[in-house]
């Protein structure tokens, strides 16, 4: 008599789930690690996160700095090559490029992982991709209690201020041309609380 054994291999599905649940129980370890950033412009890391404090030092453009997690509304504070410490605006740094975070240099940290995981679910998609998020929490109590009044910023913003006669040269120098557009009708007034509309 002739004993046949049957194998029975997991479906590949199955075992990308275990892979992504290994993952997943690793995140928090990823997610301590610095994570590497690019300066999008050349600006000023700042001593406090507030864009008229005091500069540590000036950073150019494409320079990469570290991020351990600390943020402050929209600032993040960094660690730049040099060895100083400050804070820098969100919107002045980018994810670094897949490259560099591939080659190893230590801050690809929980974005790899999720790279990873997210190529094993969409296995016919070998190119890497580099995905950037930005978030800017909005006001608390504690903001609003704090909040002072900022003369200079006033002035700065009326000095960005366009005359009607810089913007019909602009619109000229760009061929736009004007155009009447009829004024929206006034809205019926919303009826008051509590009433009836029937």
């Amino acid at each position: 008599m002739t004993q046949v054994t049957i194998m029975h291999q997991a479906p590949v599905s199955f075992t990308r789930l275990v892979l992504l649940a290994a993952c997943l129980v690793a995140w928090p370890a990823q997610a301590q690690t610095a994570q590497t950033l690019t300066v999008k412009r050349d600006t000023e890391v700042r001593k406090q996160p507030d864009a008229s404090a005091e500069s540590v030092m000036p950073i150019a453009a494409s320079s990469t700095v570290l991020h351990h997690g600390e943020r402050q509304g929209a600032w993040m504070r960094i660690k730049a090559d040099t060895g100083k410490q400050g804070w820098m605006r969100l919107f002045d740094l980018s994810a670094a490029t897949t490259a560099a975070s591939n080659s190893g240099g230590g801050g690809g940290g929980a974005g790899n992982v999720l790279r990873g995981v997210g190529s094993l679910l969409a296995p016919g998609s070998s190119k890497p991709v580099t995905t950037s998020t930005l978030g800017v929490r909005g006001l608390d109590a504690n903001d609003l209690a704090a909040a002072q009044p900022n003369p200079a910023a006033v002035t700065q913003g009326e000095r960005l201020r366009t005359s009607e006669a810089q913007a019909k040269q602009f619109a000229q120098r760009s061929g736009l041309t004007p155009r009447q557009v009829a004024e929206l009708p006034d809205s019926a007034a919303p009826a008051p609380r509590g009433s009836n509309a029937n």
